[in-house]
């Protein structure tokens, strides 16, 4: 079945702000590093803010099932995190380390909203 152009379009607009989202905290979290490589780290660390945020810290089962990355990779991942200084591990379950660069996280997030809104008002535009 044949996608229409709206559906299309719709694709192209989540997809873009999906990487306007990325790349905004991508200079704050890596910096100097190949972010392209570190994807599944970033999802991890906003699974482990989310979890902790809203009072249901995560183990490593929970982290593979909400990311959707296999229980041996998170394992790994987050051991490598933690050793970074971005998550702490207590117990069983995994913790929000805090941000590294409080005033880079500001700007991320107001980029982040604005993409956010700019990306609604396109797709609200389509459903006109």
């Amino acid at each position: 079945m044949e996608r229409s152009t709206d559906e299309l379009q719709r694709s192209l607009l989540i997809s873009r702000l999906f990487l306007d989202i990325a790349r905004a905290f991508r200079g704050v979290d890596w910096p100097n590093e190949n972010y392209g490589m570190h994807a599944a780290d970033g999802m991890l660390v906003a699974a482990v803010f989310i979890g902790e945020t809203e009072g249901r810290p995560m183990n490593a089962s929970k982290l593979a099932e909400f990311v959707g990355v296999p229980r041996p990779t998170v394992i790994r991942r987050m051991a490598e995190l933690a050793r970074n200084g971005r998550v702490v591990k207590d117990g069983t379950v995994w913790r929000y380390a805090g941000p590294r660069d409080i005033e880079g996280t500001r700007r991320a997030t107001a980029a982040a909203v604005k993409a956010i809104i700019r990306t609604a008002e396109q797709l609200s535009r389509l459903d006109t």
